[in-house]
């Protein structure tokens, strides 16, 4: 018996285990499989008879259509006449555009209402080449009796997240699906590369502000080859593979609040920061701009000392040099603190699933919030400001950045005044030998004049010629000025 049939027989005998014994009974079955049978039974999804929705606000000129549309002509050509459908889908799992390559597929996957406009979330239609990619927040296949439903397994879905290189949010599904006796790994490989692609086109697809960032997080992590590497900006959270490694989701959102804060005021910063683990790491800052407008940061991060482990090999908590413990005392719930890693453990995936991003990525959604105070870690918990409260805060900001704004203006106002007017310098003829030394400033003109504005517009103490330095008349003049 070919392995492809002999593997699908054992899929079979595990689904039908699971369905009378429940988890035990998918014993052999992948992980990603299983849980996401699990889930489907959760949340009551009808194995003969599965019910979807249809959603006709689908955009087809959505900037994700746009980006995709490349890739998706370039894989209809390289397919064509090939026993297989093509499809993209918005990041709710709502199919958005199909390509047929295949009359025959496609008129069995209208059957089951796998067309533009239709949900196929794993709530919805159970474990297939779609949902369950959004629920793992990475590429899946899903062959015959893997699916969940009965309607579903005649085929074969390959399906991969579409990513935004720069805000690092999973901006959609590419989805490959065929018969499931015609499926080959080779479907895995080619929709990992396709999605990649549209991902690319999505980077393309910004203004020079993200742009600068990105080249620049680029540079670092190519210089930094054993060193952790971010990007942060208002909708932007990006890692290096090595900053993946070395820090947790929790840790890494520590990093980004922590450097955010740091260089509010400033354009480069080098400190140490301590972790709640222990460990201690420098981190290394640079405002990036834009012509005037800031982009956002690249920081690096190099562990210094590692976390201290308890008698349990767990990592602990040093009094020394954890910021929220003095003298051995509880730690503070200081807002804005990072949470602890096992909370991180347990509710990260949870917050994942709500918002429909991987894990890894959660710091990244959330980072704008929790630089504005809408969401804070508290300890053990996770605190989400109320509506009318985070809009009279938005409120707030926005009055003292208009203060700010009026006062630097007002600077501003209060210095013309000391710039050489048209009025103060000689007219034709006026004064012999006139000639520029430096931009406004020439020799000649009504130096009187200038010096007076000077003198009125002043705040702070100024160095003048005495009056008794000025040949008359204006000696009497310059005495009226400054007396």
């Amino acid at each position: 018996m070919p392995e492809n049939q002999s593997r699908l027989l054992r899929m079979a005998a595990a689904r039908a285990d699971f369905l009378e014994y429940g988890r035990p009974g998918a014993a052999g079955v992948p992980d990603i499989v299983a849980a996401s049978w699990l889930r489907s039974q959760e949340a009551g999804v009808d194995i003969s008879n599965p019910v979807t929705d249809f959603n006709a606000d689908i955009d087809p000129r959505s900037r994700l259509v746009r980006c995709a549309q490349p890739v998706l002509d370039q894989l209809g050509n390289d397919s064509a006449d090939l026993p297989l459908v093509i499809a993209l889908t918005d990041n709710h799992a709502r199919l958005v555009q199909r390509l047929d390559c295949s009359t025959a597929v496609a008129r069995l996957l209208d059957r089951v209402e796998f067309a533009p406009g239709f949900n196929y979330a794993e709530g919805k239609m159970g474990t297939n080449g779609v949902g369950t990619v959004l629920e793992a927040g990475r590429s899946v296949s899903v062959v015959g009796p893997e699916h969940f439903t009965e309607q579903l397994q005649p085929f074969a879905c390959t399906g991969a997240p579409i990513i935004d290189p720069l805000s690092g949010r999973m901006e959609g599904i590419l989805d490959i699906s065929a018969l499931a006796d015609t499926w080959s790994p080779l479907m895995h490989t080619l929709v990992k590369s396709a999605a990649k692609d549209i991902g690319r086109n999505l980077l393309l697809d910004r203004n020079q502000a993200q742009q600068a960032l990105f080249d620049t997080y680029l540079r670092a992590d190519a210089r930094s080859t054993k060193q952790a590497v971010f990007a942060f900006a208002d909708s932007v959270f990006m890692a290096n593979a090595t900053a993946q490694a070395l820090f947790d989701p929790a840790e890494q959102l520590a990093v980004r609040q922590h450097a955010t804060f740091l260089m509010a005021r400033r354009d480069r910063v080098s400190e140490t920061m301590t972790l709640r683990s222990g460990a201690v790491i420098q981190i290394r800052g640079t405002r990036i701009l834009s012509g005037a407008e800031t982009a956002g940061i690249v920081v690096i991060a190099e562990i210094l000392t590692d976390a201290i482990t308890d008698s349990t090999g767990d990592p602990g908590t040093d009094p020394r040099t954890d910021p929220g413990t003095e003298s051995g005392g509880e730690p503070d719930s200081a807002e804005g603190s990072a949470p602890d890693t096992a909370f991180a453990d347990r509710v990260l995936p949870e917050v994942a699933t709500a918002l429909g991003v991987a894990v890894d990525r959660v710091p990244g959604v959330l980072a704008g919030l929790a630089s504005l105070g809408i969401v804070r870690w508290q300890g053990d918990h996770v605190d989400v400001q109320r509506i009318d409260q985070a809009l009279a805060d938005a409120i707030a900001r926005e009055a003292d950045a208009l203060v700010r704004a009026r006062d630097r203006l007002d600077g501003l106002a209060g210095a013309v005044p000391l710039l050489v007017a048209a009025g103060t310098r000689p007219g034709p003829g006026e004064v012999e030998g006139v000639r520029a030394l430096d931009g406004e400033l020439s020799t000649g003109g009504n130096a009187l004049e200038l010096l007076t504005a000077l003198i009125e517009h002043s705040r702070g103490d100024l160095l003048f010629l005495r009056p008794d330095a000025w040949q008359m008349p204006l000696e009497s003049a310059i005495s009226r000025v400054v007396g």
